[in-house]
């Protein structure tokens, strides 16, 4: 059969068994379907997703291939996981320097506000001024 188990595909992804979940099958992004109630992955499937995992395949003959992805596809993957990381921490670094910018702006309105009060009670208390 062309299907293997939700684990085994994790294996060959070189992936836990929870990220396949979170990061693939959770989002839609590799499909999954039912045998005799089991989850599995059809191997064209894993191999549309992980382009460079090498499966077992077994044609009648015994000629296996290694089952392993390359440590490169891997490390870039990773690498463009952290730029993506530090692209968004930039952008919350941002917002937080905006926010405190406007947090400081309504303060000091508030002071503002605050005083202007204090000198208009003082001037109808006294009536004179």
């Amino acid at each position: 059969m062309n299907k293997i188990t939700i684990t085994e595909a994790a294996r060959l992804a070189g992936i836990s068994r929870q990220h396949l979940y979170r990061g693939f099958i959770n989002t839609g992004k590799l499909s999954i379907t039912k045998d005799n109630d089991k989850s599995v992955v059809e191997i064209s499937e894993l191999l549309r997703v992980f382009p460079d995992a090498k499966v077992v395949t077994d044609n009648g003959d015994t000629t296996q291939h290694e089952e392993t992805i390359k440590d490169t596809s891997a490390t870039s993957n990773n690498n463009e996981l952290v730029t993506v990381l530090k692209l968004q921490l930039a952008e919350a670094q941002e917002r937080e320097m905006w926010l405190k910018k406007q947090i400081d702006e309504l303060r000091q309105q508030q002071n503002h506000l605050l005083e202007n009060k204090v000198i208009k009670s003082r001037k109808k208390f006294l009536g004179i001024f």
